[in-house]
C-alpha cells in the first residue's frame, strides 16, 4: 500500500505497477516490465517533461534580460537627457565619485567649460581628438575591406540588383554573407565612434577630480566619452603616452567589449540557474555548490576580461602609430603603470605575478609585449606621418605641457 507521504510522482508509479500486475497480461519479470507499452509510454513523457523544466529556464533568463533591454530603450526615448544623467551617475559612483561638483564635463572647444581646463587637460584633448580621427578612419577602412571580401564572394555565387543603394548592400551583406559577422563588428564600430548622425559626433571628456585610482576608461551605455582620473594625469605625462592610454580604451569601445561581457554575464547567470534547478537533493547541495559556481563564474569572467585587456593593447598601439605618435616612448606609461603597483603592495609584489581573479594582465607583462609590439608598429609605417606638418608635431610633442 502506498504512503500518504509519497509524492505524486510516486504514487502515480504505483498505480501503474499496480495496474500492470492487476491485469491479465501483466508482465511477469523485470525486463517484461521496462519493455510494456504502458511503461515505455510512461518514460516517454517522463523525458519530455524533464527536457522542457530545463529548457523553459534559459527561455525565461533571456526573456526578462529582452524585457528589461526594451524597457530601457524606451525610458532612452521618452526622456534621454534624465536617462544619460542617471547612467552618468551610476558609472560616477562605480569608480568612488559620489558628488558632480567632483567631475569635470568638457564637451568641446566650443564649450564655455574649455576656460577652466588646463594645459595638461587640453593637450590630452588634442591627443584624443587625434586617436579618435585615427580610429575613425581605421575602422572604415576595415569596413570597406570586409565588404570588398564579401562583394568578391558574392559575384561568384549570385548578382545582385544593379539599383541597391550603398546602404542597401550593406544590410544585405550584413545578413548574407559569410563575412556578415565581421562586416557587423565595423559597421557597429563605426556607430559607436561617429554616433548615428550624417556628421561624426563630437567626443567629450569626463575629467573625475578626485580619485587616487590612476584610470581612464569608455562605455558604450555613453558612448564618445572618455572619463579619466587625475591621478591618471601623475602617471601619463606626455603626448605620446597619452596617446597609448587612449588609444587602449578607443579600442575597448570599438572592439565591442563591453557588450560581449555583458552577453557572458547573461550566459553564465543562465548556466548556473540551470544547474541549480538540476539539484536532485532539493536544496541540499545548493548550498555547496553556490560557492563553487560563484569561484567558476568569477574566473571565467576575469580570465575574458584579461584577454579583452590584451586584444585593447595590440589596437591600441596601432592607434597611436596611426595617429603619428612615438609608440616606443608612449609605451613607457605601462612601466610607470608597473612601478606604481609595485609600490602600491611593495611586500607581496602582486604586480609581476597574475591571479586567477585579476581582471587586468600584470603591467610587466604588459609593458614587454608593447615594447615588442612598437619595435614594428610605430609613425613610420605610414606615409602620411612622413609630412613636414607632422614631423614639426612629434618634434614639439616630446616635451611635456608645462
Amino acid at each position: 500500500m502506498l504512503s500518504s507521504r509519497q509524492s505524486p510522482c510516486l504514487r502515480r508509479r504505483g498505480m501503474i505497477s499496480q495496474r500492470f500486475f492487476l491485469s491479465s497480461n501483466a508482465p511477469t519479470t523485470t525486463a517484461q516490465y521496462n519493455n510494456h507499452p504502458t511503461k515505455r509510454r510512461f518514460n516517454y513523457w517522463h523525458r519530455w517533461g524533464r527536457v522542457l523544466r530545463y529548457t523553459r529556464i534559459p527561455v525565461l533568463v533571456v526573456s526578462v534580460y529582452g524585457i528589461g533591454y526594451q524597457q530601457g530603450i524606451m525610458d532612452t526615448t521618452r526622456t534621454p537627457l534624465a536617462m544619460q544623467q542617471g547612467l552618468m551617475l551610476t558609472i560616477l559612483k562605480s569608480v568612488g565619485v559620489t558628488h558632480e561638483q567632483q567631475v569635470l564635463i568638457i564637451c568641446d572647444s566650443s564649450s564655455n567649460t574649455m576656460k577652466q581646463a588646463t594645459p595638461e587637460q587640453r593637450m590630452v584633448m588634442t591627443v584624443g581628438h587625434q586617436i579618435v580621427q585615427a580610429a575613425r578612419v581605421y575602422v572604415q577602412e576595415q569596413l570597406q575591406l570586409a565588404l570588398q571580401q564579401a562583394q568578391q564572394d558574392n559575384n561568384n555565387e549570385i548578382i545582385m540588383p544593379s539599383d541597391m543603394t550603398p546602404q542597401q548592400q550593406l544590410e544585405y551583406f550584413m545578413t548574407q554573407s559569410k563575412f556578415a559577422e565581421t562586416i557587423q563588428l565595423w559597421y557597429q564600430a563605426q556607430l559607436r565612434l561617429n554616433g548615428e548622425t550624417t556628421f561624426p559626433s563630437p567626443w567629450s571628456y569626463v575629467w573625475i577630480q578626485h580619485s587616487n585610482i590612476p584610470n581612464a576608461f569608455v562605455t558604450e551605455i555613453l558612448p564618445r566619452r572618455l572619463f579619466i582620473t587625475k591621478a591618471m594625469g601623475q602617471i601619463a605625462t606626455t603626448p605620446d603616452e597619452w596617446a597609448v592610454v587612449l588609444g587602449h580604451e578607443i579600442s575597448h569601445l570599438i572592439l565591442g567589449h563591453n557588450s560581449q561581457t555583458n552577453q557572458l554575464e547573461v550566459f553564465l547567470k543562465t548556466v548556473e540557474i540551470l544547474l541549480l534547478s538540476m539539484d536532485p537533493t532539493e536544496g541540499v547541495l545548493t548550498v555547496f555548490v553556490v560557492g563553487a559556481l560563484a569561484a567558476v563564474h568569477r574566473g571565467l569572467a576575469a580570465a575574458y576580461s584579461r584577454e579583452h585587456e590584451r586584444q585593447a593593447d595590440e589596437l591600441g598601439l596601432v592607434l597611436a602609430a596611426r595617429a603619428c605618435f612615438d609608440t616606443q616612448r608612449g609605451i613607457q606609461v605601462m612601466h610607470k603603470m608597473h612601478q606604481h603597483s609595485v609600490s602600491a603592495a611593495p611586500s607581496t609584489m602582486q604586480s609581476s605575478t597574475i591571479s586567477l581573479w585579476d581582471t587586468h594582465p600584470p603591467s610587466w607583462e604588459r609593458y614587454q609585449q608593447l615594447q615588442k609590439a612598437s619595435q614594428t608598429e610605430h609613425a613610420l609605417r605610414y606615409t602620411h606621418c612622413h609630412t613636414m606638418t607632422q614631423r614639426f608635431l612629434r618634434a614639439i610633442s616630446r616635451n611635456p605641457v608645462e
